[in-house]
């Protein structure tokens, strides 16, 4: 039998808007974090689905969820032009906007450029993490980040109230 997990919501551009293998690699050491601090994605639309309203089922998992983590990526358009503005995907703030209100613990990373809303520094009252070239599971700062929401996560888990 496997170590239990704890539930944590993931915000993230869905896969047809990932089509960078960069956002790929980000994506798999996302995952080995998330494995190596034994917790389980939630993602509406990835793990999740339903039939009913996407913001009706985004309440409902982060209900289950005991930390949110925000994901800003570059949406990627076909035909848009390089060095246009970065936009990341309008559902990031949304959910980020229904785990805060669940008082849930918020981990923020962003690439370059992405700005606005969750994004900008001091809003959550998290701080908001830069995704850079060196942004890997095995970067020691990126790990110690990753820990230090992650025992936030534990505490909110298995509190009894």
């Amino acid at each position: 039998m496997g170590t239990m997990r704890i539930p944590v919501f993931v915000s993230r551009p869905s896969d047809k808007h990932l089509q960078s293998p960069r956002h790929k690699e980000i994506l798999a050491e996302v995952d080995q974090l998330m494995e190596d601090h034994a917790l389980e994605a939630r993602t509406l639309g990835s793990t999740d689905y339903s039939l009913g309203p996407p913001l009706q089922t985004v309440l409902a998992i982060g209900r289950h969820c005991a930390g949110g983590l925000i994901l800003g990526l570059q949406k990627e358009k076909v035909g848009t032009p390089p060095g246009e503005r970065a936009y990341p995907t309008p559902w990031n703030n949304l959910e980020a906007g229904i785990l805060f209100a669940l008082r849930l613990p918020l981990l923020v990373w962003r690439e370059p450029g992405i700005e606005g809303g969750i994004f900008d520094f001091g809003t959550s009252g998290d701080f908001v993490q830069e995704i850079n070239d060196s942004f890997s599971a095995r970067n020691p700062q990126v790990r110690a980040v990753f820990s230090k929401w992650q025992a936030e996560v534990s505490r909110v888990y298995y509190s009894l109230d």
